[in-house]
């Protein structure tokens, strides 16, 4: 009985999206991700959120399409070539806990969704 709750709990380890991590000052989620890897990170700074979004793609996966997402609300829609794609934005920091999402595409080597709550 505990070799196969043991090997289930591994497959959904593996099976996760990313490994989201959080400190005092920041949080951050890790993904492979359009033929390379793409990393979410949230700092809280003055009663705002600075986010940064990292993707690092094959060249080989053409356009990387990103969607930016923060409580459901779109902060961020764009499309860049692939290889290294970066992106910061500020949002609002507001009382409570917050999700922001990103959604990373592109047409040869599928999608990948970011996700960090602070």
């Amino acid at each position: 009985m505990r070799i196969l709750l043991a090997a289930a709990a591994a497959l959904l380890a593996l099976a996760a999206p990313g490994v989201a991590q959080a400190d005092d000052d920041e949080a951050r989620d890790r993904a492979r991700c359009a033929g390379g890897t793409a990393e979410l990170r949230v700092r809280a700074d003055d009663g705002r959120l600075e986010v940064e979004l990292r993707v690092d793609a094959s060249r080989r996966a053409g356009t990387v399409r990103v969607v930016l997402l923060h409580e459901r609300a779109l902060v961020h829609r764009g499309t860049g070539r692939a290889g290294r794609y970066r992106l910061r934005r500020t949002v609002p920091d507001w009382p409570g806990r917050e999700t922001l999402t990103a959604r990373v595409s592109t047409a040869r080597r599928g999608t990948c969704t970011l996700v960090v709550t602070v």
